[in-house]
């Protein structure tokens, strides 16, 4: 059985503006945590100005490992101000971006109705009264929302004052949207801080989950009736992922847009990515970290741009390739109004159930738009290692985990590679310890100029020169290097997968 919060902590100004000023008062019976939050314990709880956080830090609760709690909820924890700063943040650059407002809950929607309207006028006021009392104080209230000014005048006309009164205050009840079985009790968007696992959402390998429920009206063309939503974020080891929050929050805007229950994952998990990368880029850039075994390894974006390069396949459902679309989604959001693209896109899915496939996607946007966006993020990712629109700079030590486990070619053989249509693929070739070669790239029916462009050929150095030659391109390895190989990646400049022939010979004379 669920015990109480014992204590709300009120955050009187945003996180993001700097210190907060906190006052604990007692919880009252009104506060509604969000389910998963109730494996924790004993709960506090904090407000920012859009967002309730929950956390444990109380005798009986299992979250007590958060450090800076004082066991009686009266200090916030440094890792839940940062995350509720972090939220803020997020919420901000969203609505820059001109996405709709981060909601935990949506507005409710008003019932509009002309033929129960006709049928009341024609009732005596007496009538109407029981009629209108007769429904639920929450049906009643949007009903009366959805009037018009001077139809809600003529059916409240002849009853009583005090039936009148209370009529008006659940038509205002239901016009400001706090429906009893609201996540957390208004529209804040609940973040559940969980410090190990306990709530079943989180775990090492995923930080932070976004839960969206839809409800719909039915009828011949079911809409969207309420949705609501919450995160919940993992703080082992007194770290806070501030960008898997911010990813998270976007599924948040996206439950808010009706598009998280019925859009294809290249969308929702690679537009959550960019979004990430431009609301919280310190958090998204990482360096290389050392493993349990004593190795170099690679998380948060760093990984996305490691894992786009060595191969992207948008059709692939089994694993992360929706995530590492991002770079993608950053160069289809470049432009005038930068999130113009993304947001159209999403709205366009709305409610769309019946289209989730990458060709759905992909034919929304336009194969051109497409193909020339995922050459620019293949130039700037692999080449560059700066992301395009949000100008993010990564660590030159990524560019030692590209292509691993990507087949390869060696001096004096040829090896064939297929690019999935819509995506990317690799091979490393090796020229040992000879001084310099040549890399011929070329595929059938592939325009030399067009190859040109959607190829990357790099060292860990940095990238080399694609230039056109023959029926394909060269990359031209300098005599004097100290390198023995380089990584070529190929964006797909076609709807079908593209068979592209890769051969190192000895570097060419004169």
């Amino acid at each position: 059985m669920f015990a109480r919060p014992a204590v709300i902590l009120l955050l009187l100004c945003m996180f993001a503006s700097g210190a907060a000023a906190m006052t604990g008062v007692d919880s009252g019976p009104r506060d509604v945590p969000p389910g998963d939050a109730q494996r924790l314990g004993l709960l506090c709880r904090a407000d920012s100005a859009t967002a309730r956080l929950w956390w444990s830090e109380l005798p009986g609760g299992i979250g007590t490992i958060i450090e800076g709690g004082d066991g009686r909820c009266a200090t916030v924890p440094p890792l839940v101000q940062q995350l509720a700063a972090s939220a803020e943040r997020a919420r901000l650059r969203a609505r820059t971006l001109g996405f709709p407002a981060m909601r935990g809950d949506a507005p409710p929607p008003v019932l509009r109705n002309p033929t129960l309207v006709r049928a009341l006028l024609r009732q005596s006021p007496p009538l109407r009264t029981r009629t209108l009392l007769g429904l639920t104080s929450r049906t009643r209230g949007a009903f009366l929302a959805g009037m018009t000014a001077a139809a809600r005048r003529r059916v409240l006309r002849g009853t009583t004052l005090r039936v009148r009164r209370r009529l008006l205050r659940d038509m205002t009840a239901a016009r400001r949207g706090r429906p009893s079985d609201f996540v957390g009790g208004d529209r804040r968007v609940d973040i559940v801080v969980d410090p190990s696992g306990a709530t079943g959402r989180v775990n090492d390998s995923r930080p932070a989950a976004a839960l969206c429920s839809l409800g719909r009206t039915g009828g011949r063309k079911p809409r969207r009736a309420f949705a609501h939503s919450y995160v919940v974020v993992l703080v082992r080891g007194g770290t806070a992922p501030t960008a898997a929050l911010a990813h998270e929050l976007f599924h948040v805007v996206q439950c808010n847009m009706a598009v998280n229950a019925s859009g294809p994952a290249l969308l929702l998990e690679g537009t959550a990515e960019w979004f990430a990368a431009a609301a919280d880029p310190a958090g998204f850039v990482t360096a290389p970290v050392t493993d349990v075994s004593g190795g170099t390894a690679l998380s948060g974006g760093s990984s996305r741009v490691a894992a786009f390069c060595s191969a992207f396949d948008p059709a692939d459902t089994s694993g992360l390739d929706a995530y590492n679309s991002w770079g993608v989604w950053a160069a289809l959001a470049a432009g005038a109004e930068p999130a113009s693209g993304v947001r159209t896109v999403l709205q366009w899915f709305s409610g769309r159930t019946n289209r989730r496939s990458p060709d759905d996607l992909i034919g929304l946007i336009g194969a051109d738009r497409w193909t020339g966006a995922l050459s620019t993020a293949t130039t700037g990712l692999c080449g560059e290692l700066r992301a395009p629109y949000t100008g993010l700079e990564f660590p030159g030590e990524v560019r030692s985990f590209f292509g691993a486990g990507r087949p390869s070619v060696s001096m004096g053989a040829g090896t064939t590679t297929i690019v999935p249509a819509w995506g990317t693929a690799s091979v490393i070739a090796r020229w040992g310890t000879a001084s310099g070669a040549r890399v011929t790239i070329s595929a059938p029916g592939i325009s030399p100029a067009t190859l040109a462009v959607a190829t990357v050929a790099m060292t860990p150095s940095g990238p080399l020169a694609v230039v056109e030659r023959g029926v394909g391109v060269e990359v031209d390895v300098p005599t004097d290097t100290t390198e023995q190989a380089m990584l070529v990646v190929i964006a797909s400049p076609s709807s079908a997968p593209v068979a592209v022939d890769v051969r190192v010979a000895p570097a060419a004379v004169g």
